[in-house]
């Protein structure tokens, strides 16, 4: 039988639920510009212009990301109206299935973790939160609450969600098909059984994510492939026990990941406090091999957001034991503190990634004032900013531009129009999409944006935007 599991009461989850949706519904009000960084700026640019989802690499639950966004670009929605849109998108998907684990499936556990989630482990990559990982482990937890749940629910249907559960999570990223796993396993240690129609269901569609992989694998996701597995098979996988190694690494857990270590820490504890020796070994086998991937993949030197990104799964298994061990008093008190300090990081990164578009408001109106609708600027304007302008700055400032004064600009870096010999190579009709790719403005949505020809000229600025440092670290 398995093992009684004290919950969280009702009333204390839904105080946290609320609680914490109003911080990200503020978070994502005040920083909604700064959510378009990079990657989801990519993607919500693609659906602004393609005018239908875009999906990459097979990680469906791209278009989940973009739908919304998707319907008000068929309506014409207000540019600034969708840019709202796509960054209270990513908030309310997790909440929304945190509140059905909760209330539908009365997992109340797996739902606070859902929450949780949206802070720990966090602090940078919340202005990339469209990160398909991040709604591959929400689907991994609502396909454990869905597991679990005893409420009766029709057989059809249960198990229909679950395979969609697992089907969205299993292809949103490799390391999601590592956590379901995990998961699954500690849900096994803990009953002792698992329900037939869950082994067939993930194991159909592991194999089948695995065949259609090895013939329609991206070049993206072939190159992340071959370097793990290169460094198993030429060694360098023995760089990660040394102790230049650990001694770097240990400093980015306890530094940067620390909230996700006290977690860690108190887990094993618990686990041990209560005899769950076995469950405990788990919990530690899976933290050891997550960090062993991590790890084996890129060094420990520094952590930015990709590398937040990268060590994600590890907070994940840092906390996955408050959905299996028992319910205890000192929990109450330990996540609403975890959840404000996190939020206080995130809002601290937020300062600067302000400052970032402050800088980049500034080019925007100065291009504004001579008339230049394709500006690149040097680093002497930019100063320290210049090193977080990264490849997305050309379509950042072409949808804050157009977002806020209704005009379309474009600014990119100086030597991103240096690369390659961009800035000789590039035709009046076209811009710098990103530093390797040049698109015609035909492919611009004239809805949105209206560009005319002409080639980039430098934009005079003689006050750069300093980068304010962050408390955290």
């Amino acid at each position: 039988m398995e093992p009684a599991r004290s919950e969280p009461k009702p009333g204390y989850f839904y105080v946290l639920f609320w609680g914490s949706l109003a911080l990200m519904l503020v978070f994502a009000t005040v920083f909604a510009l700064e959510r378009l960084n990079s990657d989801a700026g990519y993607y919500f640019f693609q659906t602004l212009n393609r005018c239908s989802l875009h999906v990459e690499h097979g990680r469906f639950v791209l278009a989940l990301a973009e739908f919304p966004v998707w319907l008000g670009v068929i309506l014409h929605a207000p540019l600034i109206f969708l840019v709202y849109l796509y960054s209270f998108t990513h908030v309310f998907f997790h909440f929304t299935l945190a509140w059905f684990c909760a209330r539908r499936l009365g997992e109340y556990r797996v739902a606070l973790l859902i929450v949780l989630l949206q802070f720990v482990g966090l602090r940078e990559s919340v202005f990339t939160p469209q990160f398909e990982l991040y709604y591959g482990i929400t689907f991994s937890l609502s396909a454990l609450a869905l597991l679990r749940s005893t409420v009766l629910i029709k057989p059809v249907i249960r198990w229909l969600l679950f395979s969609l559960a697992v089907f969205f999570g299993i292809t949103s990223h490799p390391y999601a098909i590592l956590i379901l796993i995990f998961l699954l396993v500690f849900q096994k240690l803990q009953t002792g059984k698992m329900p037939l129609p869950a082994y067939v269901f993930v194991i159909m569609e592991l194999l089948l994510y695995i065949i259609w992989k090895k013939w329609m694998v991206s070049d993206y996701e072939s190159g992340k492939f071959n370097l793990f597995f290169d460094h198993l098979k030429n060694g360098e996988w023995k760089n990660v026990f040394q102790w230049q190694t650990l001694k770097s690494g240990l400093y980015l857990l306890v530094t940067y990941l620390l909230v996700s270590q006290v977690l860690f820490v108190s887990g094993i504890i618990s686990g041990l406090r209560i005899r769950r020796y076995r469950d405990t070994a788990w919990l530690l086998t899976g933290y050891a091999g997550m960090i062993f991937v991590a790890w084996n993949m890129f060094l420990p030197t520094y952590m930015d957001r990709y590398f937040e990104q990268v060590y994600f799964p590890v907070s994940v298994i840092a906390v996955s034991w408050l959905a299996f061990f028992p319910w205890q008093k000192w929990i109450v008190f330990l996540i609403p503190v975890v959840v404000l300090f996190q939020f206080a990081g995130m809002t601290d990164y937020g300062i600067s990634y302000k400052r970032r578009t402050e800088q980049m408001d500034y080019f925007v109106q100065k291009a504004l004032a001579h008339k230049q609708q394709k500006a690149y600027v040097t680093e002497a304007s930019m100063g320290e900013m210049y090193a977080v302008g990264n490849w997305s700055y050309g379509f950042e400032s072409l949808i804050l531009s157009q977002a806020r004064y209704g005009k379309s600009i474009t600014i990119t870096k100086e030597e991103d129009l240096l690369f390659e010999d961009n800035i000789r190579k590039i035709k009046p009709d076209e811009y710098l999409f990103r530093q390797w790719e040049k698109v015609p403005y035909s492919w611009l949505n004239p809805v949105y944006f209206q560009l005319s020809s002409g080639d980039y000229t430098v934009l005079q600025v003689h006050k750069p935007v300093q980068v304010r440092k962050t408390f955290f670290p």
